[in-house]
């Protein structure tokens, strides 16, 4: 069934307001990253921290990427498989490395990239063992929770640099729409087409 105006008008709004929510809360959670980041230390307490700070980054991004998505399937710009659905309408049904990943594929099929990240290969593995450590970090049930050797924290940060880099393409991908939008309303033109080209 094809949008009628008054329809598409709404869903547009709340892609707006779903990506200005996603931008607000990737800009205050990396801020907290580089941070740390830009003060890296060889210390146990700083590699804590930054683990917990980077994975915070990477979980509020992927519920963002996830609300817009919801938006997305409700004006019919993209399709899904039926778990992926009911994973993005009930996202306590995975952990948090599925939601991630889940987030990541389908928000690059939202901006239309044919990039897709490889979930099957070392990087990924890497990147789950980054994202266990993050939660026996902030759940500790004892002292091993706290600690890692120094081979695995190199595979952790490695984990996390894919992550991140992954990541950070699709935030390019979001601000080129954001300057589209920015051109449209310099030039006072009406924007068409689909929710993604209306943001």
């Amino acid at each position: 069934m094809e949008l009628q105006p008054e329809n598409l008008s709404d869903l547009v709004a709340r892609m707006s307001t779903a990506l200005n929510n996603y931008l607000s809360v990737a800009l205050i959670l990396r801020e907290d990253w580089h941070q740390l980041y830009m003060s890296e230390e060889d210390s146990p307490f700083w590699r804590r921290n930054f683990i917990r700070s980077a994975i915070a980054l990477l979980e509020g991004c992927s519920h963002c990427y996830l609300d817009m998505c919801v938006v997305a399937l409700e004006g019919k710009q993209f399709t899904v498989s039926k778990a992926e659905e009911s994973l993005i309408m009930d996202r306590r049904a995975k952990n948090a490395g599925e939601r991630i990943k889940l987030a990541i594929r389908l928000s690059y099929r939202l901006t239309g990239d044919d990039h897709q990240p490889d979930f099957t290969g070392s990087d990924w593995v890497k990147a789950k063992e980054a994202i266990n450590k993050r939660h026996q970090l902030m759940h500790p049930k004892s002292v091993d929770d706290l600690q890692f050797s120094d081979t695995e924290w190199q595979r952790i940060y490695e984990g996390i640099d894919w992550l991140q880099k992954t990541e950070f393409r699709f935030i390019e991908a979001m601000d080129r729409i954001r300057m589209k939008k920015v051109g449209q309303k310099q030039g006072g033109q009406k924007s068409k087409g689909t929710i993604g080209g209306n943001l």
